[in-house]
């Protein structure tokens, strides 16, 4: 398949884009089709090593907006027939709830698992924080003569101490992973909506 086939391909399946916002996605595409090509590709092979058309365009889709997505559908649609509005304004206190639910489910699935990140980075900071607190409070005990109690807290101070830097990098792992699991189940919330 040549890269006109290629972008003809793309254009029919995006057919609810404005040609302004299929041309704005298929730049990329073009530039990336050209510079595998300037480096020794055949115009096939750079098209093939892009991707199947229906790849590139559900990648266009992901891509895209979810309010541009709506608008897109919307003004594809035409005007509404009397009917149709009836019906909508009939259903809304059904469709308005349960969209107002979704978003509160959304919503609550996102703060719990940003509030486990912040829940294990102030447990990382406290570690931290009192170990270094403890630590300098045995010191000046030891140092005014509290013997074998000052050097057990010095002791007790490094351990929390060393818990606390210990679990920088799990806690970090965790907070970029959680980062990753919300992007996922926001882009798996969006492709429910693309078809």
């Amino acid at each position: 398949m040549n890269k006109e086939q290629f972008k003809q391909e793309i254009r029919t399946r995006l057919s609810d884009y404005s040609d302004e916002d299929i041309n704005k996605a298929l730049e990329f595409y073009d530039e990336a089709i050209d510079d595998r090509m300037e480096d020794g590709m055949s115009e096939d092979e750079a098209v093939a090593a892009i991707g199947t058309p229906e790849e590139v365009a559900r990648q266009i889709q992901m891509d895209t907006p979810i309010t541009t997505l709506v608008k897109n559908k919307v003004k594809g649609k035409g005007e509404l027939k009397t009917w149709q509005v009836v019906l909508i304004i009939l259903t809304a206190p059904i469709w308005f709830g349960l969209g107002i639910a979704l978003l509160s489910i959304i919503f609550s699935i996102v703060v719990t698992i940003l509030s486990l990140v912040f829940a294990f980075m102030v447990t990382m900071a406290a570690l931290i924080a009192s170990g270094i607190g403890v630590f300098f409070v045995s010191l000046i005990a030891l140092i005014a003569g509290g013997g074998l109690h000052a050097v057990v807290s010095a002791g007790a101070a490094l351990v929390i101490l060393g818990l606390g830097i210990l679990s920088i990098i799990p806690v970090m792992a965790f907070a970029r992973g959680s980062i990753k699991v919300i992007k996922g189940f926001l882009s798996w919330i969006k492709s429910l909506f693309v078809k």
